[in-house]
């Protein structure tokens, strides 16, 4: 007997959900140094980080429900999901530099790897979660 819930959600998820969970608090911090810096750019950075919680949590099904209502054309979608992606992943990153940053430590430089690296995990799950999203 084979259990096929391990790959149901094989076939549904492209991302690990610890590098979504850790992409989502770096984004969180991002939008909480962008609002304590009175930056206009916490409100859409906020709203991009509670559709992708909303998609983490609720699933793909949500942002193709809502690409489905839109009365645009497919190709101005396409922009749309790409300038999601992107925004987010730099937001994720910005996050990330920022609680390096607020370290206590004196010498950062030691960061420097190790943070190249989750950037990159970042940029994976950004376009993981996007990547299975239907535009029709």
């Amino acid at each position: 007997m084979i259990n096929n819930k391990k790959s149901k959600l094989s076939n549904y998820m492209e991302y690990s959900i610890v590098s979504a969970w850790l992409s989502i608090s770096m984004g969180l911090i991002s939008l909480l140094f962008l609002y304590i810096k009175n930056s206009i750019f916490w409100i859409p950075i906020g709203f991009l980080v509670l559709l992708n919680l909303c998609t983490i949590v609720i699933g793909e099904g949500f942002l193709s429900n809502l690409f489905s209502m839109l009365l645009l054309p497919i190709f101005i979608k396409r922009i749309l999901l790409i300038l999601m992606m992107n925004v987010l992943f730099i937001s994720f990153a910005y996050g990330l530099f920022c609680l390096i940053y607020i370290l206590p430590f004196n010498d950062k430089s030691f960061f420097m790897i190790p943070s190249i690296g989750l950037v990159f995990i970042f940029a994976g799950y950004a376009i993981g979660l996007y990547q299975r999203i239907k535009l029709n």
